[in-house]
């Protein structure tokens, strides 16, 4: 498991994952409820918190990887399924490549820039990524879309929580997101604009 949080707990040093946390309910905010078919695409670090966070949301996990045996490995170790090029059926696609970063590179296509799964039934894509805001694989579905700023900000917030022990309730955790993401996003788009 990835670990981005540490707590000293009188001289004991305790580790967690706060990335699903902010995953699971930045998507309930982006998209309220989600089912169906989720297909994740990589097999990395990403990976192994959004598979759980979507098992547990009540999804049918599918995952693809360029990798097959990286797939393979991720399949078994969750008690999820391999996706299968051109056949599986998503309802929520959750891009956890770095493969998107660039323009040109969208981890939905194949070889030959055609879709590697159909997307009819697409409702929902989640790009982990940040920045760009809008990557090649957002652009491409035609669907509810969000990228992975809200993310960032609420697995911030639940770090907090742990490290600080403090309650942030539901209320202040929302003017934190609606801030933040505003201030994020702002500063993305700045930043661009003077490049």
């Amino acid at each position: 498991k990835s670990i981005n949080t540490v707590v000293n707990r009188d001289g004991k040093l305790y580790g967690y994952s706060t990335d699903a946390y902010g995953f699971s309910k930045d998507i309930q905010i982006k998209f309220g409820k989600t089912n169906g078919k989720a297909l994740v695409l990589g097999a990395g670090g990403v990976s192994k918190v959004i598979i759980p966070a979507l098992k547990e949301l009540g999804h049918e996990v599918f995952v693809f990887n360029r990798t097959k045996e990286k797939a393979e490995k991720l399949c078994k170790e969750f008690g999820v399924n391999m996706a299968l090029r051109y056949k599986t059926e998503p309802n929520l696609v959750v891009n956890c490549t770095s493969y998107g970063f660039n323009r040109g590179e969208n981890p939905m296509f194949d070889e030959t820039g055609e879709f590697l799964f159909p997307t009819k039934s697409v409702k929902w894509a989640y790009d982990t990524i940040y920045t760009p805001l809008q990557t090649d694989f957002l652009r491409s579905l035609n669907c509810n879309k969000a990228n992975g700023v809200g993310m960032l900000i609420l697995q911030a917030v639940q770090a907090d929580r742990l490290m600080c022990n403090k309650t942030i309730d539901e209320q202040t955790e929302k003017q934190i997101y609606d801030l933040a993401v505003k201030s994020i996003i702002k500063e993305i788009e700045d930043e661009n604009t003077n490049n």
